[in-house]
């Protein structure tokens, strides 16, 4: 402790008005002496370390013991220990102090490291899920873009394949590069996938092409295969799509 704490408090109010005041200068000199001895040895000091120290000085230390009381005499395991109450006081205080802490720091510590595994086992996640990351070449840190981490995590795949993967992110930063369109939850996504395994019959190859086939056509959404479909415009009887440029009859809206 006197390591951590190499200082003890000195109140000139309480020693002026104090026993100590009555002391012979020279008591006075010795027991501040004996302070700092006893504060650097953890408040843990015995009379006979103190007679031997200031062996000059019995008639001193007789004073501040036996007439003043300054220094008290309690016993532990049969030898004679000194006890000076306002030193003990804070020492006590600071005990408490230096414990609550280290206590604090621990649970900083554990608090840090937890932090740390639960980061290198998110950056794993990403890793085994090919998480496109952005590498910014100034300092070269790793970012993950928002949305990417965001919708990327808790999604159910219909498809067991890394190539699907690859292409359903390229469908998600293509929406948000050229529509500045994102989805808003991982539900939203899943919706969207599972939309996409039915309108592809449940066939990876299938729904590989939609995504690719709207892609290169500049779409904005998700639409059936058909056997004779023109690669440059919309399927016109896709279930859920209105060509919005063109106008509509009544009827044919109907139909």
């Amino acid at each position: 402790m006197a390591k951590e704490i190499p200082y003890f408090k000195f109140y000139p109010a309480e020693h002026m008005t104090g026993a100590i005041t009555l002391c012979s200068m020279s008591a006075q000199g010795v027991f501040n002496s004996i302070c700092g001895f006893y504060w650097m040895r953890d408040c843990i000091m015995s009379l006979e370390d103190v007679k031997e120290r200031f062996f000059d000085y019995e008639k001193e230390i007789e004073e501040l013991i036996d007439k003043r009381k300054i220094i008290k005499i309690r016993e532990k395991n049969g030898v004679n220990m000194i006890q000076i109450n306002f030193l003990d006081i804070q020492y006590s205080k600071f005990s408490v102090i230096s414990d609550r802490r280290a206590e604090a720091g621990s649970k900083g510590g554990r608090v840090e490291r937890k932090m740390k595994r639960t980061k290198t086992k998110a950056k794993q996640m990403l890793d085994n899920n090919n998480i496109l990351l952005n590498k910014n070449k100034n300092n070269n840190k790793i970012y993950i873009t928002g949305d990417l981490l965001s919708n990327c995590l808790n999604i159910d795949y219909p498809f067991n394949s890394p190539k699907f993967r690859r292409t359903w992110r390229k469908w998600i930063r293509y929406k948000r590069e050229e529509f500045n369109f994102k989805y808003k939850s991982s539900a939203t996504q899943q919706t969207a996938l599972n939309h996409l395994q039915t309108i592809s019959n449940n066939d990876v190859e299938n729904a590989i092409e939609i995504i690719n086939r709207s892609m290169s056509n500049g779409w904005k959404g998700l639409f059936e295969l058909r056997n004779n479909y023109n690669s440059l415009s919309k399927p016109q009887n896709t279930i859920g799509y209105v060509d919005t440029k063109k106008k509509y009859t009544k009827k044919e809206y109907e139909e």
